[in-house]
């Protein structure tokens, strides 16, 4: 069987792109940083069943996009204990594979990991060995067929941003983003083009909350109108303080942006429970 092995090279930082990787190793002492798989159709092929992906300690960013045949790939986590950035985005993932390959890949990573790209997949949900990764700064999870937000499935400690843009997320569980006690510290929240139109306050009133408090951090409302009845009164009436954390908030219908709705509008509202 040929395989084929990296030429060590003096240029620390350089971008290795491979397109297949049937039979394809990386010398132990290679000193790249950077490696990028993209348009790789068989990640491996029926002659490498199963086989591993060919990483070490040295890499910094793995970036593996626009690729499939994630099915045949052996289990067992490579190490890749200093890596920083890991790319998934455009590979067509689903829960499963996803699930999978996150384990392979950030076993051995999760205390170095610190930015993390699962955007353009088919997720319908949040991964849960996500929530293991203590340092994570930056997390892509836009473009995929997320529906709900469940307890604690962003109970980061931060401080993270995280973006969700354009999936199918119709509801937002109360605790979502943590408790009370748990909640981490929170920059860019995206939760625009989604399909839920409430912000309940036991899901979103301790997030803007924290934010006020870390004097940092939005919630993004893009193209995602809210109903604005009495269920929204504890934010555009009770609460407007929190208004400053919140971007592009929009009633349905025409009632026009958060900031331009009027607190009376919500006296016949009873008050917020203490």
């Amino acid at each position: 069987m040929n395989r084929v092995h990296l030429i060590p090279l003096s240029i620390v930082g350089l971008w290795l792109l491979v397109t297949s990787v049937a039979g394809f190793s990386v010398d132990a002492d290679t000193p790249c940083k950077r490696l990028a798989l993209a348009k790789a159709a068989g990640i491996c092929s029926k002659d490498y069943s199963p086989c591993r992906l060919p990483f070490h300690s040295n890499f910094k960013l793995l970036s593996i996009t626009t690729s499939s045949g994630f099915s045949s790939l052996d289990s067992t986590p490579v190490e890749l204990a200093g890596l920083e950035s890991l790319y998934l985005n455009d590979n067509q993932l689903t829960d499963s594979e996803a699930s999978a390959l996150i384990k392979t890949l950030a076993t051995t990573s999760v205390n170095s990991l610190t930015d993390f790209r699962l955007n353009d997949n088919k997720l319908t949900r949040i991964p849960d060995f996500l929530l293991s990764i203590p340092n994570l700064a930056d997390l892509h999870l836009n473009n995929n067929a997320i529906t709900s937000l469940s307890a604690n499935s962003l109970a980061f400690r931060g401080p993270i941003s995280i973006s969700l843009g354009k999936n199918q997320i119709k509801s937002v569980r109360p605790g979502a983003f943590g408790s009370l006690r748990t909640l981490g510290t929170f920059g860019l929240i995206g939760l625009n083009l989604n399909k839920f139109n409430r912000l309940d306050s036991n899901a979103f009133q301790t997030l803007l909350e924290g934010m006020v408090i870390a004097g940092e951090g939005s919630l993004e409302l893009g193209e995602t109108p809210i109903v604005c009845d009495c269920n929204i009164a504890w934010l555009l009436r009770d609460n407007r303080h929190l208004l400053k954390h919140v971007l592009y908030g929009k009633c349905t219908g025409n009632g026009g942006d958060f900031a331009d709705v009027e607190p009376e509008r919500f006296n016949h509202c009873p008050a917020a429970r203490m």
